[in-house]
């Protein structure tokens, strides 16, 4: 886990959410296409 990551998710988890790191997601061409980010590994 990178050091902004950390850090978000310890904000994040003192406002009292969940939090899960270092979790990779896949998506299609299409979902990278509608998020803007056609070439982004996962």
């Amino acid at each position: 886990m990178d050091a902004f990551e950390h850090l978000v998710s310890e904000i994040l988890w003192a406002q009292g959410y969940w939090v899960r790191t270092s979790v990779k997601v896949a998506l299609t061409k299409e979902e990278k296409v509608a998020i803007g980010r056609p070439s982004s590994p996962r």
